[in-house]
């Protein structure tokens, strides 16, 4: 072998070979260690990828319920409006119904303020006729009290003095002019009604139930 290697062709044809393999084995343990990280990496991704579905699941029922929570919201939304209108409307039913109300009340009111103040009215001119009317007949009840009673009088005594003056002749007849005392008392029963009629004639005076009854008779 000299200074500057062998010369040997052989030799130098097992280096170069020897070195070629080597090389080799080098790139092939570096490719192994590459496709151990790559793997090492592509679980990673796998796992990801496993977790970003898990996470899309999760979020897609979460939407779901979220969608099915929004539309029945969105139907007690509807029907909480729906009720405000009814109620609002039902407000302006109430309110126009209250005021006809109160108007009916105060025409009534009025109504009755107006029947008082006419009774009142009508009252004061009733009271006021009754006034002219006992004013008017008062004196000619009584006046005619007083004729009536008296002329009621007279005839009473008229027709006591006639038979008075019939009973006295009759006893005349038949006890005789010589007896004397019965002749004399029909003669003073026809007296006492004359006295009777004179007294009538002269218009004495009623006593007070004669002018309540005469006064009913004419009523």
């Amino acid at each position: 072998m000299g200074l500057f290697g062998t010369s040997d062709p052989v030799e130098k044809q097992e280096k170069m070979l020897d070195k070629e393999n080597r090389s080799e084995e080098k790139s092939i343990k570096q490719a192994i260690k590459d496709i151990a990280h790559a793997e090492k990496n592509e679980a990673k991704g796998a796992k990801a990828e496993t977790h970003a579905h898990s996470v899309h699941e999760k979020a897609a029922k979460e939407e779901a319920k979220l969608s099915s929570e929004l539309h029945k919201l969105e139907q007690k939304h509807q029907a909480a409006a729906s009720k405000v209108q009814a109620t609002a409307n039902d407000i302006n039913t109430k309110t126009s119904e209250h005021q006809r109300l109160a108007q009916a009340v105060e025409q009534k009111k009025s109504h009755l303020n107006q029947l008082e103040s006419q009774h009142h009215e009508h009252g004061t001119v009733r009271e006021h006729k009754l006034a002219e009317l006992h004013a008017t007949h008062e004196p000619a009840v009584v006046s005619g009290a007083g004729t009536g009673a008296g002329a009621g009088a007279g005839a009473g005594a008229g027709q006591l003095h006639d038979q008075g003056l019939a009973q006295g002749q009759q006893h005349a007849g038949v006890a005789g002019v010589g007896a004397g005392h019965p002749a004399g008392a029909g003669v003073g029963s026809g007296a006492t009604g004359a006295t009777g009629g004179v007294a009538g004639a002269q218009g004495t005076a009623p006593t007070e139930g004669q002018r309540v009854s005469e006064a009913a008779h004419r009523m």
